[in-house]
């Protein structure tokens, strides 16, 4: 079995493609907001070390980890920056922000929060602290990763700072005060998207593995067939079609339940299941 096809979108896509802009609803902080943005110097320091971070993994400075052949230099981008800010200064509990995906591509997005009740003593207190706060916790997660397929979730944050494909950055910080609570928020957007659901080897976009086929700058990957041999998930082609966390969640749930399956059971279940991943779809367009 070399793949599978099992659902065709592609009558969808333009449709899909006219849903994806975003909208800019964003609600309006009910807290006290002390600080907010993200000055010049610490926006070329949070871009650097991106690209330091990055480097060291396209260098195979990373114990476990091979070198990777095309990992791109990321540059700052505005609209990616407003977008992050708009949303740190939001103050709200949801974890993404669902509206931040573009026309041109997907949106991936890191946030980082960390509070205190310890009152600020000073405008120090109240400025961010990028490395310690967020990117060096964010690249931390290298160790989570054990190169299985599906088991991206404790390391997203840093498979999608060291995505190979993605070249765009912009961050913006919030530090706002609730109840004598005091919040510091870090949130990063990046484009094009990371995280597509796939192993390491494909993040990291090495020469020796194909990589996913995106189509136009949709994010539907189709996964090419693992060794059913060597692995126990082995899942022929899946389509993953990140628009929000409830549908995302819905479909990796149904991937993860073909854990230990293998050879043509494997392949019956997906089609037994291709029903339910149409039956979302549909669904999932009405609601939007």
């Amino acid at each position: 079995m070399s793949s599978l096809s099992i659902i065709t979108i592609q009558p969808l896509l333009a449709f899909l493609t006219h849903l994806l802009v975003i909208r800019g609803t964003y609600s309006h902080c009910d807290k006290r907001l002390i600080h907010t943005g993200v000055s010049e110097e610490e926006k070329q320091s949070i871009l650097d070390a991106h690209n330091k971070m990055r480097q060291r993994v396209a260098l195979g400075q990373i114990n476990g980890q091979p070198q990777a052949s095309d990992m791109m230099t990321m540059t700052w981008d505005n609209v990616l920056a407003a977008q992050a800010q708009n949303w740190a200064t939001a103050c709200t509990y949801t974890v993404h922000d669902s509206h931040r995906h573009l026309e041109a591509y997907f949106v991936g997005q890191n946030i980082a929060t960390r509070w205190t009740t310890r009152s600020p003593r000073s405008f120090h207190d109240a400025k961010p602290s990028w490395t310690k706060d967020a990117m060096s916790p964010w690249f931390s997660e290298h160790q989570m990763y054990n190169f299985e397929p599906f088991t991206h979730t404790p390391a997203s944050h840093y498979t999608q700072l060291i995505w190979a494909k993605t070249t765009l950055v912009g961050c913006g910080y919030a530090f706002y005060e609730e109840r004598q609570r005091f919040t510091k928020k870090y949130v990063c957007n990046y484009g094009p998207s990371g995280n597509v659901i796939v192993p390491l080897e494909n993040i990291l976009d090495y020469a020796k593995n194909q990589e996913p086929t995106i189509i136009e700058n949709m994010e539907v990957i189709i996964f090419s067939t693992l060794n059913l041999t060597k692995n126990a998930m082995g899942i022929a082609v899946a389509i993953i079609i990140m628009f929000s966390d409830t549908f995302i969640s819905e479909i990796t749930l149904l991937l993860r339940s073909l854990e230990n399956l293998r050879g043509i059971d494997c392949e019956r279940h997906l089609e037994r299941n291709a029903g339910t991943v149409k039956a979302l779809i549909p669904r999932f367009l009405s609601t939007k």
